[in-house]
């Protein structure tokens, strides 16, 4: 329902909203035996350790935070299979809120190849009309070094990937 209301306020030009959900560990509900969340990493069940994320963006929001219309969801669909952790969700957060900081590690913010994509389409829009072909090239250079990891597209939706919660 909160996805929901998100949306219809995005809709009606409200706000350019966004949500970002993800639990900071697991549980063992009695699974082999295991109840609680103790056990110690090495020894602990995947229950314990794997936990969903949800981030969904509305588009004004993607423009709130430069990046690539439509981008955000099948970026991060791409990476719905591949391990994620805690250390993703601190730099994508810093990404996402134009947090300036050395801490800041753009390899680790699943937007930043949304955020490249922009980039690349903005300097493609203000070259001049006669610099097409190798504007292009560029810009697909640009695109395609985000593209490697995981590319930019076109959509928007919610996704869901799993995050390896605790410290390893």
């Amino acid at each position: 329902q909160t996805l929901q209301w998100l949306k219809a306020q995005a809709e009606k030009g409200a706000y350019d909203t966004g949500l970002l959900y993800v639990s900071d560990h697991g549980e063992s509900l009695g699974e082999r035996g295991l109840y609680l969340h103790g056990m110690p990493w090495a020894l602990a069940p995947d229950v314990q350790k794997k936990v969903p994320m949800v981030l969904w963006a509305s588009a004004g929001f993607e423009r709130g935070a430069g990046l690539a219309a439509g981008c955000l969801a099948p970026q991060l669909q791409r990476r719905s299979g591949a391990p994620l952790s805690h250390d993703h969700l601190f730099h994508t957060v810093l990404g996402l809120l134009d947090v300036r900081t050395a801490l800041y590690e753009p390899a680790l913010d699943l937007a930043a190849p949304c955020r490249a994509a922009a980039a690349a389409a903005a300097v493609a829009e203000r070259l001049p009309a006669g610099a097409g072909a190798g504007a292009g090239a560029g810009a697909g250079a640009g695109a395609g070094a985000g593209a490697g990891r995981a590319g930019a597209a076109a959509g928007a939706g919610a996704v869901m990937a799993p995050a390896h919660g605790g410290d390893r």
